[in-house]
């Protein structure tokens, strides 16, 4: 990786730091960043007024201040907005290597096509449209969290065909992953899924380092049904696949 153009300017008074700081590296990546941080002992505040990201043709910048407290043991989000093109990310909460934790993590309307074209550099005529939507809550602590994911990819339409929306509920706790996800048609008559997936993932998603994510000796079970899903809607994303067709009507376990 080549860093190009890196310009920092940083002037400290009061234990308060005013940070300046822009970079490019190979082409596709550039930040531009601005604020203060207010060091006091073994905490720092951090207060960001502006925040640019490009990576390929995919931009993301703040909405707002963003305000994170950071100390030795734990990290709190006061004020956390992501604006890119189409759509918004926050995040809000706390991490604590000690004790609980609680952090949320919100993705509304995000445009799908747009992370497809400019963040993955997909032709844009390969890609379907779509709005992406999502919800994370972890709670529990640094060692044993327990993480609940709602997501849904709503409206999804490729080559002029509309087919319907994917919803995804993913929860986590005790070393384990559950999952149940479906797809369901543009009507979203959610009792008449034409594809679901379900099933169980033996990980350790602890946030501490462990010896072992994927457990060597627990099960992976996962089960598919599908009735007549047309699989045109995954569009050109599955790699060395183009112009995937057919409908799929099958039970795997």
């Amino acid at each position: 990786n080549n860093i190009y153009d890196i310009l920092v300017d940083l002037k400290i008074k009061n234990e308060v730091a005013a940070l300046g700081f822009s970079a490019r590296m190979n082409d596709n990546f550039s930040m531009d960043v601005s604020g203060k941080i207010n060091l006091d002992g073994n905490s720092a505040n951090i207060r960001l007024d502006s925040l640019l990201v490009i990576y390929n043709k995919f931009i993301i910048t703040n909405k707002g201040e963003l305000s994170i407290d950071y100390s030795g043991e734990s990290v709190r989000i006061n004020s956390f907005v992501l604006t890119p093109v189409k759509g918004e990310i926050s995040l809000s909460g706390f991490l604590n290597t000690r004790g609980s934790q609680d952090m949320k993590l919100k993705v509304n309307q995000l445009d799908v096509k747009e992370i497809m074209v400019g963040l993955l550099g997909m032709s844009s005529n390969d890609s379907p449209e779509a709005d992406l939507n999502l919800s994370t809550a972890i709670t529990g602590d640094f060692n044993n969290p327990v993480i609940e994911i709602e997501s849904q990819i709503d409206s999804i339409e490729f080559r002029n065909k509309k087919f319907g929306s994917l919803v995804g509920n993913f929860d986590y706790s005790n070393r384990n992953l559950r999952i149940n996800s479906y797809f369901v048609d543009e009507l979203k008559q959610f009792g008449n899924a034409k594809l679901n997936i379900t099933g169980n993932i033996p990980i350790d998603l602890s946030f501490a380092s462990v010896d072992e994510r994927i457990s060597e000796t627990g099960v992976i079970s996962i089960k598919l049904l599908a009735e007549d899903f047309n699989l045109e809607a995954f569009g050109d994303i599955l790699p060395q696949v183009n112009k995937l067709s057919g409908i799929l009507t099958a039970e795997i376990e």
